[in-house]
């Protein structure tokens, strides 16, 4: 909740008029004037109000200029914020940005070379392996404790 005030106006001060907002007219004229503030117009509201309403009060009252100039500019300081129309030429553009820029980061980075497959690596390994001979010729002499057929081992 926004606070509320009973005494509002503008003074000069070291070349700059503002507006400023109280609750004791006599104790803040008091310290305007001894802080060296000048052309003081300070107003009793008639009821308790925000800034808002208190410089909406303050245009109605008869102000020098630069005293109305100030309270105008610090009325569009409250003033709501309203956005700006979207044309059609803005939405188009925004698009086309959209998507070139989509487009762009969507394209594809040159392919790596693919690793090998376990496939191709086992024929690779298999092509450059010495050659192997087997040997198909039976021992000619016994070996100790082995059985003399494939009978006696259990073999079918």
């Amino acid at each position: 909740m926004s606070e509320k005030f009973t005494v509002a106006g503008t003074t000069l001060y070291k070349g700059a008029t503002k507006v400023r907002f109280a609750n004791d007219l006599a104790t803040r004229v008091k310290t305007l004037v001894k802080n060296g503030h000048d052309a003081i117009e300070l107003f009793d509201l008639p009821k308790p109000m925000a800034k808002p309403e208190a410089l909406a009060f303050l245009a109605t009252q008869k102000l020098s200029k630069v005293a109305a100039e100030a309270v105008a500019n610090k009325a569009s300081e409250y003033a709501p914020k309203v956005a700006k129309p979207v044309t059609k030429a803005a939405k188009t553009v925004a698009k086309a940005v959209t998507k070139a820029v989509t487009k762009k980061t969507a394209t594809k980075a040159p392919a790596k070379k693919a690793a090998p497959s376990i496939a191709a690596k086992a024929k690779a390994a298999k092509a450059a392996a010495a050659p192997v001979t087997v040997v198909t010729e039976a021992i000619a002499t016994p070996v100790a404790n082995a059985p003399a057929t494939t009978e006696d081992v259990g073999v079918a």
